[in-house]
């Protein structure tokens, strides 16, 4: 068993008030238990921001355990565990990591290092917490021995013949603590001129429980005058409250008296001035000895706290609550969801989680800025409450995105009340600078009720059905349900959007090529057409086996991936060809590079493409970008300097997907483009359709005008393949003509089937 006769000294390294809060928060060591099954009241928890406090100060050996925070910055935290272990070898350290700030790697190697704890957010909530700790003491056999040399102080007894003053040490941080560092008894000869310079605020009571005398800082804190309290019964001047009922004092006072031992009041109590006000205090009796050893009546000592508990309260808040709105924060809002989920599945209540997203909040911000933002986010915040039960939780997870969970409830009525939620929001006017802003919201809703989802699942479920709300055109909600269809494909794309991060990192894509061959004859005199070939990305997945783009770039595109996967195919196109010796029997060949409309509308990815020239020395005439009719309309200004920028280095251009609206006739003569790459669904029924004869019969009747060669994609057979000739179509890619190959194989043959 421990000696718990003196507090259990433990010191918190970290620099950030937030950490410090939230473990304070969960230590709430009155309320926690050992193994045992007795309470833990007596730990007080110290902090310092640095190491080098630790290192320079001469720590006692009574020092219990050391909390390292992963959050100090000042040296590597394994650097910090090698040096407390060298300065005090004797004593326990446990590492507190709530963000997950080390690596896997790293956490090993800290046990390795011998650390007795490795302490994430799930350990830190756990139920268990004094089980832990008394784990780690015990491992170090807390010893009364120890307890009893490091606080001589502790040592008096009730026959002894020596006068003790009381020790007003450091205030112990953790609750249900002793505040004032009391002895078990007080003997005192002249009580009167020794309380006089006591800051602590000390009252004398007879073996009535009456007063007999208060010092100057008992008169400061109950507002009564010796003169005037001599006599009364403690409780009629020291009134004293926790959780705003009545304490009854004389009860301590009278536990005191008959066991001649130290009274505590855990938790927090309050003491009422007798002008009404109320301050926080710790509070202890002790009995009161005379000089020959008898007990003659009690002392009670009150520690203000009043500006440790606001600011500790300040810091707790803060860790838990969004400092620009006031609502929880998504630490916490997770917490809460936990919880909802754990309840679900053990009643047959369902909540109801919601995600919320507004819509056009990125106009106000970019165009007003950040603060005229901030000050719709509180507007919105305050919309969002006005509208809740007190039983929801409401959080902002972060940016515009807010969270809310709604107890006891179903789908349906969840969905009601987020419609009308919806209705709510759209109704704020957002008047900045005599210009009027309307938000709107999109709000994603799943079910939370018996099945095995967890909270991490559940917040991804929200999350893709706020997607899909928004995707509808913005202002509505959209709720999850099994067979979901458009739900399981967007989750599908978000799982994608993973592993193809994972595939650039680990280099798994790879290049493959498909001829386009030029199939009108050519004069004796006229030049030889260049070798053409289209650059295809491929995915080898882990197994070696190759994905093709068609399952994975929707999703790319989607997540705003395609930006990294252009650059990676540039990149190891130019790297291959300044490596490898040219194509034989062929004076000129072209790689046409597909590009996506994210990457020109990228102010970056122009640069990022001359460094590329530049780096491996590759001729721009020997690149043709391909972009596509949709992307290059969507933003026609940006695509058109983007093209005359890359023009002027020698580069060509293609516009893929020609004639798949037929609007794009409207701008080829704003698009400086070189080919028109005329879309395979108006190729394929060439030889049934005559609509699409006859559209693809304009299409090369207006580029041959415009001085523009074409290219007919999807040509899969000889029949069309003899059609395209005949109407006059400059080149031809295909099954027909070749199948792709990777780039590496293009150097040893040639895959051309020509007609």
């Amino acid at each position: 068993m421990f000696n718990r006769a003196t507090p259990f000294k433990t010191l918190f390294i970290e620099h950030n008030p937030g950490e410090v809060a939230a473990l304070r928060q969960v230590l709430r060591f009155s309320e926690t238990r050992f193994a045992s099954g007795q309470p833990c009241t007596t730990v007080s928890l110290m902090t310092v921001p640095q190491l080098q406090w630790v290192l320079d100060a001469p720590l006692s050996q009574s020092l219990d355990l050391i909390f390292l925070g992963s959050a100090t910055d000042q040296t590597n935290v394994l650097t910090m565990v090698a040096q407390l272990q060298q300065h005090l070898p004797q004593v326990p350290l446990i590492v507190v990591d709530r963000h997950h700030r080390l690596n896997p790697a790293q956490q090993r190697e800290l046990v390795q290092q011998g650390v007795h704890g490795y302490w994430d957010e799930k350990q830190i909530q756990s139920q268990t917490l004094g089980e832990a700790l008394e784990m780690v003491i015990q491992h170090y056999r807390y010893s009364p021995a120890r307890s009893q040399s490091a606080s001589p102080s502790l040592q008096t007894t009730a026959g002894s013949s020596d006068a003790h003053t009381p020790d007003f040490g450091e205030e112990p941080q953790g609750r249900g603590t002793r505040s004032a560092s009391l002895p078990p008894t007080l003997a005192m000869a002249d009580p009167a001129s020794l309380l006089a310079a006591v800051n602590d605020a000390v009252i004398l009571v007879n073996l009535e429980g009456r007063i007999q005398h208060l010092n100057p800082a008992a008169e400061r804190l109950t507002g009564w005058l010796t003169e005037m309290a001599q006599g009364h019964l403690i409780q009629d001047v020291c009134q004293v409250l926790r959780d705003n009922c009545p304490e009854p004092i004389q009860s301590l006072v009278s536990a005191t008296l008959a066991g001649q031992r130290t009274a505590n009041a855990p938790g927090l109590i309050v003491l009422s001035h007798r002008d009404q006000y109320q301050r926080a205090v710790d509070l202890s009796v002790v009995p009161h000895l005379s000089p020959q050893g008898g007990i003659q009546g009690a002392v009670v000592v009150c520690r203000e706290v009043t500006p440790t508990r606001r600011l500790a309260s300040q810091l707790v808040w803060q860790a838990s609550h969004d400092s620009l709105t006031g609502l929880l924060n998504r630490s916490e809002f997770e917490f809460y969801l936990e919880k909802a989920v754990n309840h679900a599945q053990l009643t047959d209540q369902t909540h109801v989680l919601c995600y919320l997203d507004l819509d056009q909040f990125k106009i106000v911000n970019d165009t007003c800025g950040h603060s005229t933002g901030d000050e719709l986010l509180r507007q919105v915040s305050h919309c969002l409450q006005s509208q809740l039960r007190d039983s929801d939780i409401l959080a902002r997870l972060g940016g515009d995105e807010f969270g809310l969970l709604l107890h006891n409830i179903s789908l349906g009525e969840g969905q009601q009340r987020m419609e009308t939620l919806v209705a709510q929001v759209r109704q704020i006017q957002f008047l900045h600078h005599d210009r009027l802003f309307q938000v709107g919201a999109s709000i994603g809703i799943v079910a939370i009720g018996q099945g095995e989802a967890d909270k991490a699942t559940l917040l991804s479920a929200a999350d893709t059905a706020m997607y899909i709300a928004k995707d509808r055109g913005g202002n509505r909600c959209h709720g999850y349900q099994v067979g979901d269809l458009e739900m399981e494909q967007r989750r599908g794309d978000m799982q994608w959007v993973s592993r193809l991060t994972q595939a650039l990192e680990d280099d798994r894509f790879c290049l493959y090529v498909q001829a386009i061959a030029p199939i009108q004859p050519v004069a004796a005199f006229q030049p030889r057409p260049p070798a053409i070939y289209e650059v295809l990305l491929r995915l080898q997945d882990p197994h070696g086996n190759l994905v093709m783009p068609g399952a994975f770039i929707p999703a790319a595109e989607r997540y705003h991936l395609m930006p990294d996967l252009d650059r990676w195919v540039i990149r190891t196109l130019f790297r291959t060809l300044a490596s490898l010796p040219p194509i034989p029997h062929h004076t000129r060949t072209i790689y046409n590079i597909n590009l996506s409309g994210a990457s020109f509308n990228d102010d970056q990815f122009l640069g990022f493409v001359r460094q590329q020239f530049r780096q491996y020395a590759i001729a721009p005439s020997q690149i043709c970008f391909e972009v596509t009719e949709t992307a290059a309309i969507a933003n026609l200004p940006k695509a058109v300097d983007f093209i005359h920028e890359l023009r002027a280095l020698g580069c060509q251009f293609a516009l893929d997907d020609f004639g798949s609206g037929m609007s794009s006739l409207t701008y080829l003569n704003t698009l400086p483009v070189d080919y028109l790459k005329i879309d395979g669904q108006l190729i394929r029924p060439i030889a049934t359709d005559s609509v699409s004869a006859a559209m693809i019969e304009a299409i090369v009747h207006i580029s041959s005008a415009m001085g523009l060669e074409t290219v007919a994609e999807f040509v899969e057979d000889a029949t069309i393949l003899q059609k395209i000739k005949a109407f006059g179509i400059d080149y031809a890619q295909g099954y027909a003509i070749a199948h792709p190959i990777p780039l590496a194989d293009l150097y040893g043959s040639v895959h051309l089937k020509i007609g």
